[in-house]
């Protein structure tokens, strides 16, 4: 009887260990997770934009006797700055068609005689008075002056807004005086499309393997074998 209360005593005492939860094992545990990341991504967007574009950037010798046009062109008819200045005090500048030109030397031709155009236009010694008359003539023959043609007298510097017209003008410019130079510059603005680089902020997410702590209970059987004998 005895014998048989100690095998059942046996019995039991192993069933507990191998079957009933009484030791808490904390562990990590490897798992999937997923993890939130920003990256930039770039794209293209039209963009007006306005632009400027010279016509004319020069530097004009001035001489002791300066009667001089130079050539340049508008490519289209636009509202232009015209810009310049003179180290010295300049009798007449223009910015003129051909033909104002051309009338403006038979105005002088008219009143001095012919022979003093090519005398002008060589830069050579002109009589006393020349100058004074000249200066008192331009006024007068300056008033047919269309709306796309610019004049300055007796001036050194100025700026201007001023539409002109696409095709052939003529810088122009009448000195009596000192050496020296004047610098001009002719250009617009225009509007053109422009495709710009921006950029946005965009969320993603990767897949990272992460540990996480884990906590069991477990038979004493389970942890005895697993911690001290592992296959």
């Amino acid at each position: 009887m005895d014998v048989k209360i100690i095998a059942i005593v046996l019995v039991g005492i192993i069933l507990f260990a191998f079957l009933v939860p009484v030791v808490p094992v904390t562990f990590d545990e490897p798992h999937e997770v997923q993890v939130p990341y920003t990256v930039q991504i770039s794209y293209e967007v039209p963009v007006e934009v306005t632009k400027t574009r010279s016509v004319v950037d020069r530097n004009i010798p001035i001489g002791s006797v300066t009667f001089k046009a130079e050539d340049f062109s508008m490519p289209s008819a636009e509202t232009a700055t015209i810009s310049w200045m003179s180290t010295e005090q300049v009798t007449f500048f223009g910015v003129i068609k051909k033909e104002t030109w051309r009338n403006i030397q038979l105005a002088i031709a008219a009143e001095l005689g012919a022979a003093i155009i090519p005398v002008l236009i060589s830069g050579g010694v002109v009589a006393v008075g020349v100058p004074e008359a000249i200066a008192f003539l331009l006024p007068l023959t300056l008033n047919f002056l269309v709306a796309d043609e610019y004049f300055r007298i007796d001036s050194t510097s100025d700026t201007e807004i001023k539409n002109l017209n696409s095709g052939p003008y003529k810088l122009a410019v009448i000195s009596f005086g000192r050496e020296g130079s004047l610098s001009v510059r002719i250009t617009f603005d225009y509007q053109t499309i422009e495709m710009q680089t921006h950029y946005r902020n965009e969320t993603r997410h990767r897949t990272e393997i992460q540990n996480k702590t884990v906590k069991k209970m477990v038979t004493i059987w389970s942890f005895v074998w697993k911690t001290y004998l592992p296959i």
